[in-house]
Parts: structure tokens; sequence; C-alpha cells
């Protein structure tokens, strides 16, 4: 009832408030434009996420044409797309390589690269991470995008063990490790053996 009645009042709007290179922006471009979006991305668009991708021309037409009425304005891409926007969390299943790949389309274009990890929470959000992670992780997104990744390369325990002998010598201690290298160094400890003492015997130090 009440996309309804969002339809009906949008049908009073003045339609021509916005244009942009020639093109003008009526309320069916808009709604279909919006409409599009909650298709792909599965939500109903902040100003920041359409910012973010690019579409403050977009923004500014929703703003600028539908001042006042952006409930009646969600309830028409409700009704055009048949999707419940009320929810801010996106349905599951929603993130698939795909999905993250378009989402991180014009983050790339924007910098000439494949995003780090810092700039992909700035603008996607810590979610999104968690989500790229669940579909093979952020190297595997940027190498089926066409982008080198810049983030650390990921070390097997063979190239762990190498690295913790060229760093510490024969003497390998939590301490030694991360003096040599840091709080990573700790980590790659604790994410291939369960302490160091698993490690030395492992090296088959003493």
């Amino acid at each position: 009832m009440r996309k309804a009645e969002g339809e009906k009042k949008l049908e009073r709007v003045d339609l021509l408030k916005v244009s942009r290179g020639g093109n003008r922006w009526t309320a069916e471009r808009i709604i279909e434009c919006l409409s599009a979006w909650a298709e792909t991305y599965g939500s109903y668009p902040s100003r920041d996420e359409l910012r973010r991708t690019g579409l403050t021309c977009l923004e500014s037409a929703r703003q600028r044409s539908f001042k006042g009425l952006h409930e009646e304005l969600r309830y028409a891409v409700e009704g055009r797309t048949g999707m419940d926007l009320t929810r801010s969390k996106r349905p599951n299943g929603f993130y698939d390589e795909s999905t993250v790949a378009l989402m991180l389309r014009p983050l790339c274009e924007q910098n000439g690269r494949f995003p780090n990890r810092r700039e992909i929470v700035a603008s996607l959000g810590s979610t999104f991470c968690r989500a790229m992670s669940a579909v093979g992780g952020p190297r595997k997104i940027a190498e089926a995008m066409g982008y080198d990744y810049p983030g650390p390369k990921r070390l097997s325990k063979t190239e762990t063990k190498e690295l913790f002998r060229a760093t510490c010598g024969k003497r390998i201690t939590v301490a030694a490790i991360r003096q040599a290298l840091g709080t990573r160094g700790v980590t790659l400890l604790y994410r291939n053996w369960q302490g160091i003492e698993d490690l030395r015997r492992n090296l088959a130090t003493k």
C-alpha cells in the first residue's frame, strides 16, 4: 500500500530539475538507476555509496529532484524491484567473486591499481573485507580482475622457516622473532606452529 502511495506522490514531482552533460534526469531515469543499483548490490544506496562509486550525478539528481520525498522514492524502487530495502544488511549468499569484483571495480579505476586493505575498508567497510576473504581473498580477486595485489605475499610454511633461519639464526626464540620481524613474525609463528617448541622441533634445533 505505502509503495503504491510513494509512486503516486512521485508522479506529482517536477521531473526535470537536474541535468548533466546534456542528459536530463527524470524521475523515471532516477528510479531506473536506483533500481539497477539495488538489484546489483542488494541494498538501497546511501549518499556516500553513490559518491564512492562515481555516481555523484545520480546522488545530486536524487537530492534535488526528490527533496523531502526520499522515503517515497525508496518505496518506488522497492515496487520496481520487488525487494525489501528497509534492511541495511545484505541477504545471505549475496557476495560472490563476481559481485565483489563489481564493487571493487570503481575503486580500482579511480586509483589506477588494486586498492590496499585500508582503502577498501575506508570505501566499502570491514564487512566487505570479510566477504572478500570468504570468496578467496584479495589476492585471488585482484588476479581475477587483472591487477597486481599490493599486499604482502602470504608465506608458505617452508618459506616461513627459511625466513626465521635467515633473520634469527640458530637461536630462535619468540623475543628474537619479535625483534627481527615485529608482530608479523609472531603471527607467522602461531599461524604455522603451536608455539616456539613446536617450531624448534620442526627445525630440528635445540
